[in-house]
């Protein structure tokens, strides 16, 4: 099993085709249209632009990974390495030998530190997007004794995202994907 630090070059040939793979897989079980979707995505992606995605030919960043699997619906946990889920103890959640405090107190303090370990993990202090992990959420969940669609929630708000976005990542989640996205992280 990879540990916490494996991490996957998005603009590798290989991660295209999974991508496209994983695409097509769920599109085809939701019995859509190419063309559908680019509607759906209210002129984000053009039909043309998820047809060159589909054959993995087109040149990908972590904005149009998260965009795109949003908009398919599409559970990117199938094509990412997996990594131990975290651990809280005390102040402290911890994954991948790095640490985060917080207040045990304050359920916003620990969900704060849980995003800022994310991005220390995957070393995007300044990047624009985080994946959330299924079993992160539901350890987070465990701790603070709450459902874990109120924690996805809770999460996503925190990140800044929209109404819409919203929907989608716990649609993801209530689907059981393993990887919920989301473009556009506005965390600080």
């Amino acid at each position: 099993m990879p540990d916490d630090t494996t991490t996957i070059d998005i603009t590798d040939a290989e991660f295209a085709r999974r991508l496209a793979r994983l695409l097509i897989a769920a599109r085809e079980s939701q019995n859509l249209s190419t063309g559908q979707l680019a509607r759906a995505s209210d002129g984000e992606f053009t039909r043309a632009r998820l047809v060159e995605l589909e054959a993995a030919e087109s040149v990908i960043t972590a904005d149009v990974v998260e965009s795109v699997a949003m908009l398919y619906m599409a559970d990117l946990g199938e094509i990412l390495p997996t990594r131990v889920p975290v651990v809280i103890r005390g102040r402290t959640i911890s994954a991948g030998g790095l640490r985060q405090r917080f207040d045990p107190h304050d359920d916003s303090s620990l969900l704060e530190s849980y995003l800022l370990l994310v991005r220390a993990l995957r070393q995007q202090k300044s990047a624009p997007d985080v994946a959330l992990r299924r079993d992160d959420i539901e350890v987070l969940a465990s701790y603070l004794r709450q459902p874990a669609h109120v924690v996805l929630r809770d999460l996503a708000s925190l990140m800044g995202a929209t109404r819409k976005e919203r929907t989608t990542m716990l649609g993801l989640f209530g689907n059981g994907a393993v990887v919920i996205g989301l473009a556009g992280f506005r965390f600080s």
